[in-house]
């Protein structure tokens, strides 16, 4: 029991979404995977690849578009970016990341506003 626990520790982690990615390309498929904060390096590279200065670029080239709903009291607006991974991404460590994305959300009900909520995506294609 103890031999079984020592060698799993001496194996390479593997870092999430690694194992993934690669039987996501075995198999010939598109997926859309979303970076949370357990890829904290993924996270950051997203996060500067879309600040404020790169959108506004993005918004220029044409990368972009924006989603307003309202209604019962409820308004939503979303906005919408993906660039191509010009190794802004590691390919080694996220095999087949071709797109990064970020989604922005605002919500207000009533007259209670959200604080602005980001959520980031790396796109694998083949």
């Amino acid at each position: 029991m103890v031999r079984h626990s020592v060698a799993r520790h001496l194996q390479p982690r593997v870092p999430p979404y690694r194992s993934p990615c690669r039987k996501i390309l075995e198999k010939k498929a598109d997926y859309l995977l979303a970076v949370k904060g357990n890829q904290p390096t993924l996270q950051v590279a997203l996060q500067e690849c879309f600040g404020l200065a790169q959108r506004e670029a993005l918004d220029e080239a044409g990368h972009s578009t924006r989603f307003i709903e309202e209604s019962h009291g409820r308004f939503v607006w979303q906005g919408f970016w993906g660039a191509a991974n010009a190794n802004d991404v590691d390919p080694e460590r996220w095999p087949g990341c071709k797109m990064l994305g970020m989604v922005e959300s605002l919500r207000r009900v009533g007259d209670k506003e959200s604080a602005p909520e980001r959520r980031y995506y790396i796109v694998l294609t083949q």
